[in-house]
């Protein structure tokens, strides 16, 4: 009985020394790969003489009205909290986050499945939207 016992500690002895090796060669592969990265710069800030004429320039939050809470792909409808001023129907507004990016004039906004022309802060709207939007992605109103 006693030899196995011995056979059994060695075998664990064994393939815990197999998954210290795998633990340290991941480090060195993760150690080189941040090594090579190049370190990054950050962009710089969008200013009106740089931006042009072409599209319009957003301070950061000086102009935010609210963000995205929910959006339905199979209607393209995106669900807007606004936090602060107004929006109307005809306004342009800028959709604004990791990966989304882009400028949208309301055609269409709803409040309970009703129609309406306009929403002020602390209300939740429904807004048809062109281009997919994620949760958290901020809303810009556009002067």
């Amino acid at each position: 009985a006693k030899k196995k016992t011995a056979k059994k500690k060695t075998a664990k002895k064994k393939t815990a020394k197999k998954k210290t090796a795998k633990k340290q060669t991941a480090r060195k592969k993760t150690a080189r790969k941040s090594a090579a990265r190049p370190a990054k710069r950050p962009a710089p800030a969008k200013t009106a003489a740089t931006a042009g004429d072409a599209t319009p320039v957003v301070e950061r939050d000086a102009d935010r009205i609210g963000f995205v809470i929910h959006y339905w792909d199979h209607v393209s409808a995106a669900a807007i909290r606004i936090e602060r001023g107004e929006i109307r129907v005809g306004e342009t507004i800028h959709v604004r986050g990791h990966t989304t990016d882009y400028y949208q004039r309301i055609d269409r906004m709803e409040r309970n499945h009703a129609p309406i022309q306009r929403a002020g802060t602390g209300e939740e709207v429904g807004v048809h939207v062109s281009q997919r939007v994620r949760d958290g992605d901020s809303v810009y109103k556009v002067s």
